[in-house]
């Protein structure tokens, strides 16, 4: 089945002279396979410039070869950053960017696809990949609460944007282990049968610990696989060097994983 692509580039990577004067912070996605078997990695680096957060996340190999790249840049909403993707084995490449008051995006599935662009109007209470998680931040108090928030979510292989909700669906024992599960679901009366994605935060800190649901990568045949993607706060990096942004920005994307 095909999946819809989510959350996860052709942005301008700072220079290094940029990134030296800002603190750079790192995290590591595990993404597993329903079965338990390790599919991919995420190295996330994060930081500040010109007031604005940026991230470059680097999607690596189990064997630690890179393979897909994405930037992040926020705009004046964080919910609806700019964003690309690139991945090198498939040759998968989106591309979307605010103007104007609307969006501009670019989308080929593999590498011997045609390109697709479009321009879009951008919608109130609108999310873009990664925003996701900016969106339940910035509205934790009402979601924890049990409110149930509509967005528009922008789906870039269908270059559309499409009605979702947002709620709390954790259970009385997750609240008790210090966590809270967001629902990402498509909002008309079938979307129960497709498939979804559960974040789950801590309560104490409000940091991602889990993803669960198809990834935002795709595998050779067009479909976005499950994936639950674990994010050990012992693996986190407080502090990077802007070496380590600039391997990352660099770096071959040749690996090949049995995602694909």
């Amino acid at each position: 089945m095909r999946m819809f692509n989510l959350l996860p580039l052709l942005l301008l990577i700072p220079s290094v002279a940029v990134a030296q004067s800002a603190a750079l912070h790192g995290d590591v996605g595990n993404a597993y396979a329903r079965d338990g078997t390790l599919l991919y990695r995420e190295q996330h680096i994060t930081w500040r410039q010109d007031g604005q957060t940026q991230r470059v996340v680097i999607y690596r190999c189990p064997d630690g070869a890179a393979f897909a790249r994405k930037r992040l840049r926020a705009t004046a909403d964080p919910a609806t950053p700019d964003f690309s993707l690139l991945d090198g084995a498939i040759g998968q490449r989106i591309e979307v960017r605010r103007h104007d008051g609307g969006i501009a995006l670019s989308y080929r599935s593999r590498r011997d696809a045609d390109t697709h662009t479009a321009q879009l109007p951008l919608p109130r209470h609108a999310i873009i990949d990664a925003g996701f998680n900016d969106y339940v931040l910035e509205h934790w108090d009402s979601l924890l609460g049990g409110a149930t928030r509509h967005v528009a979510f922008l789906l870039p292989s269908r270059r559309e944007w499409m009605n979702f909700s947002v709620r709390r669906v954790d259970k009385d024992e997750a609240a008790r282990a210090g966590a809270a599960v967001f629902r990402l679901q498509l909002g008309s009366w079938f979307g129960f049968m497709l498939p979804h994605v559960d974040v789950r935060y801590s309560l104490d800190d409000r940091r991602l610990l889990d993803y669960r649901g198809p990834s935002n990568l795709s595998n050779a045949r067009g479909d976005n696989p499950w994936v639950n993607i674990e994010f050990p706060a012992d693996q986190a990096q407080a502090t990077l060097s802007a070496q380590a942004l600039a391997a990352a920005a660099q770096a071959p994307l040749d690996g090949r994983c049995s995602l694909h």
